[in-house]
């Protein structure tokens, strides 16, 4: 009964039915008086108490309310505040309807009447309940060794979800913080049940209530560790100038994966800070990078995340270039966020990607110094526009860093690197290199190989980034039908820069999809215009240095002049270099299904080639002196006459010309 009064109290509900006791008119009009601020909740509870039969006090004193500054006098009218105790078992138990159906609404400070009862404060322990009350009457604290009033003011401000949660002081059990260091690092204990289902924010404000120092969020200054090993948070603060501060704790229990986007955090403890000595270091706020505890988000324990790589959230950096990997149980749409010192967005250096159901973070500082990351994520299915936050790390570039420092990645956003959902939805994969982000140390020539799905054919963009320019590199991609349900990519680079291969499927055999213009031409568009033609997948090639033996593999393809409906059923053996040597003898070794001759042209010249029951055309041709292109010529069924291939003859003088 004590329980179904409580509540009903707390909840301010009208509807009368769920009391068991008749109304009277004595009811009836505490009821108006409560709902016109004519009466107390205390004193409202009192009479129904008095009516069910069930022994109650009434109890005066002072609560903490949001107005309160710790360690200041509480004893003034606006503090004044009014609860109850009831019997219960020859037992007398604290109650607060007024509280519990209040709430602190976290960071602006204000308190206005709870979505839900907070049943915190009916039968509350009174050791707790002792944080935020104080009785006239020290009897009425129900302890054993009643508090001072000295000692009660000291206390930090507590709110009721510090006990939902839990939490214990592992550091500070003084709410007036008195530094002499500009460095307070205020840390709580959290219980081994929430290991992997809370959550935590600081915040760092004047006393006069401005977060701001100068054009810096205080915040800033503040940097907040989850340590679930040993089950603490920690608010790591440096303060800026000589100055009272406070420094709030928010907290939230995690239960389901929703609650990461849906559930609020609120206030759990506030800390009144006297700052009476700094220094220049902490004038030097942290890098901004979104919200969020230094470390991983309980996010990826909600969607059951394994970390594959170190699980360091500070990383000190002497190569300058790291790798964090989390592994999901489904495809993730993710994006990053890198600064530096002074909050300098750093686009270049930090680049995110999915293989598979990896995430992986490559990170490249430009130099020594702090660098925050933070990343963010969703699954694919929940179609999310803004993305939750995940982690957050702090890089600290130590040393001189690497003698050979590797070049900044290139500007695109994080969804651009590898699948798109075409690719997926096609049933394609990539059968030889699932990662979209490929490191070539020495410009060695390689295939890539993509099962088709029920695509009918692909098509390809080849370009090179290099020193803010992209250039048209298609004449150094070759692109062979592997077997049935593979085509292969034989990709050549000519110079160190990172390559961006674009790839688009086409479901029908209706026309050409888009043309491969073989051009050396700069690309006058930017590269977020380039990722966003393309509709299956991008990758991205890094090419370090290109070998002085390596001049084959950086040499142009033959030039396919065949339509794609009829080259994509086709495989170029050999030759492979779009060059040839006059006077010279060539190996001839190509499948064109369709075909029912095919000659090697040249000048007036030409050549018939053999093939065998799989359409495989080979023979051995002269290269003549006299001509300056040879053209392999299809006659395919129905007596269509097609080009297919072109090379171009030099004399042996002239062959360096070919590889740049």
């Amino acid at each position: 009964m004590t329980r179904s009064l409580f509540m009903w109290v707390a909840s301010r509900n009208s509807e009368l039915d769920n009391i068991k006791f008749s109304l009277n008119s004595i009811i009836q009009e505490n009821i108006r008086n409560l709902l016109n601020r004519k009466q107390t909740y205390a004193e409202f509870f009192f009479k129904l108490c008095e009516c069910a039969g069930i022994e109650c006090q009434i109890i005066r004193g002072y609560a903490k309310t949001a107005a309160y500054d710790i360690g200041s006098s509480i004893e003034a009218k606006q503090f004044e505040a009014q609860w109850n105790i009831v019997k219960i078992a020859d037992e007398w138990r604290l109650v607060n309807c007024e509280w519990g159906a209040r709430r602190d609404l976290s960071r602006n400070g204000t308190v206005e009447l709870a979505d839900r009862v907070d049943d915190h404060y009916f039968l509350t322990d009174p050791e707790e309940y002792i944080f935020e009350f104080f009785p006239l009457e020290l009897c009425h604290q129900l302890l054993v060794r009643p508090l001072t009033m000295a000692e009660f003011i000291q206390f930090p401000i507590v709110r009721s979800t510090f006990f939902r949660l839990g939490l214990g002081f592992r550091s500070h059990e003084q709410g007036l913080v008195f530094d002499e260091t500009g460095h307070v690092d205020v840390q709580l204990n959290f219980p081994e049940r929430l290991e992997n289902g809370i959550d935590f924010r600081s915040e760092l404000r004047f006393s006069d209530g401005n977060v701001q120092y100068g054009d810096v969020r205080l915040s800033r200054f503040v940097l907040d560790e989850l340590n679930r090993e040993q089950r603490f948070f920690r608010a790591d603060g440096y303060f800026p100038r000589i100055e009272t501060y406070h420094l709030d704790i928010y907290g939230r229990e995690l239960t389901r994966p929703e609650d990461i986007w849906m559930k609020p955090v609120q206030l759990c403890c506030r800390y009144k800070i006297v700052c009476r000595k700094t220094d220049s270091e902490s004038n030097v706020p942290l890098p901004l990078t979104g919200p969020g505890v230094f470390g991983f988000n309980n996010v990826l324990k909600s969607l059951n995340a394994t970390i594959l790589s170190r699980q360091d959230q500070y990383i000190k950096s002497v190569e300058w270039e790291e790798e964090v990997v989390i592994r999901f149980q489904e495809p993730m749409s993710v994006r990053h966020m890198l600064k530096g010192e002074n909050s300098v967005e750093c686009p270049q250096n930090a680049m995110v990607r999915m293989v598979g159901n990896d995430l992986i973070a490559r990170v490249r500082l430009p130099g020594a110094g702090f660098f925050s990351l933070s990343l963010f994520g969703a699954p694919h299915r929940m179609k999310m526009s803004k993305l939750p936050h995940l982690a957050k790390f702090l890089f600290v570039g130590v040393g001189s860093g690497p003698v050979f420092r590797p070049i900044p990645f290139p500007q695109g956003d994080d969804s651009s690197w590898g699948p798109r959902p075409l690719f997926e939805e096609l049933g394609m994969s990539c059968i030889s290199h699932p990662d979209p982000y490929i490191v070539n140390a020495n410009g060695d020539q390689f295939a890539i190989d993509i099962h088709r799905g029920q695509a009918k054919k692909l098509s390809q963009k080849y370009y090179l980034m290099k020193d803010g320019d992209v250039t048209h590199m298609n004449e150094y991609i070759l692109q062979n039908k592997h077997n049935d349900s593979t085509s292969r990519f034989l990709l050549r680079f000519p110079k160190p820069g990172y390559y961006l291969l674009t790839i688009s499927a086409w479901d029908s055999d209706d026309g050409d999809g888009d043309s491969d213009d073989a051009t050396d031409d700069k690309y006058q568009g930017s590269l977020s215009s380039l990722l966003n033609v393309v509709p299956v997948y991008n990758y991205l090639i890094e090419v370090e240095y290109v070998s002085a033996n390596q001049q084959y593999s950086t040499s142009k393809f033959p030039t396919v002049l065949a339509p794609k409906s009829i080259w994509s059923e086709c495989t170029l053996e050999r030759p492979l270099a779009r060059i040839l040597t006059s006077s010279t003898e060539v190996a001839f070794d190509f499948t064109i299904p369709r075909a029912d001759c095919i000659y090697v042209v040249q000048g007036r010249c030409a050549f018939s080639l053999k093939s065998d029951e799989n359409n495989r055309w080979q023979g051995q041709v002269t290269v003549a002196e006299d001509a300056d292109t040879l053209t392999v010529m299809a006659i395919l069924s129905g007596e269509k006459i097609i080009p297919v291939l072109e090379y171009t003859i030099d004399t042996p003088g002239h062959l360096a010309d070919q590889y740049f």
